[in-house]
């Protein structure tokens, strides 16, 4: 079992369904309500942070970089509209993480982006959460630090992301116009 740390809740094991444990206890609705798409991006985030010797809190930052790792996904079109590369978003996040010891962690933030992107499923009457719902999530709490994240890598322009991933969404843009244009198909 894992030692008590304010802030931080234990995800015990490396594993997928260490990671469904952690979602079921979080918001009681598991992997069921997750796409394949966002446990893929929660799993690669995860293993990116096993990964290193001395860090062990996944925290929204992760996610974001768990979120680019598809070449063709609502993520990376949403920021390259604003001219940030997964090469950006990855220097950005190594550079401002917190060196940890100890067993697998996750956040209060990491658990609230994925309280808001159920949250934002449910709004927009989508049945499942998908990595676009996750971004939506990011964007929906400006005191958050995935906002303040999103916000410095797209120039003060974290709400104009938002409403991009809206639009990707919905189908009624393909992200290739950039900021602003909406492409219509």
């Amino acid at each position: 079992m894992f030692p008590n740390r304010p802030g931080l809740t234990p995800i015990e094991g490396q594993s997928d369904r260490g990671i469904q444990t952690w979602l079921d206890q979080l918001l009681g609705v598991g992997l069921t309500r997750f796409t394949g798409d966002v446990i893929d991006a929660i799993v690669a985030a995860a293993d990116d942070v096993w990964a290193q010797e001395d860090r062990l809190i996944l925290d929204t930052p992760d996610l974001l970089l768990g979120l680019m790792r598809e070449e063709v996904g609502i993520p990376r079109r949403a920021f390259a509209a604003f001219d940030v590369s997964m090469h950006d978003v990855r220097a950005a996040v190594r550079a401002g993480r917190v060196q940890k010891q100890g067993d697998l962690y996750a956040s209060r933030q990491i658990e609230l982006t994925l309280a808001l992107s159920v949250f934002e499923s449910a709004k927009l009457g989508h049945d499942l959460v998908d990595v676009g719902h996750v971004l939506l999530g990011m964007t929906s709490y400006s005191p958050g630090q995935a906002y303040r994240w999103i916000d410095v890598l797209t120039g003060g322009n974290a709400l104009a992301l938002r409403s991009l991933v809206l639009r990707l969404m919905e189908g009624r843009d393909d992200g290739s116009a950039g900021v602003g244009q909406t492409v219509r198909t």
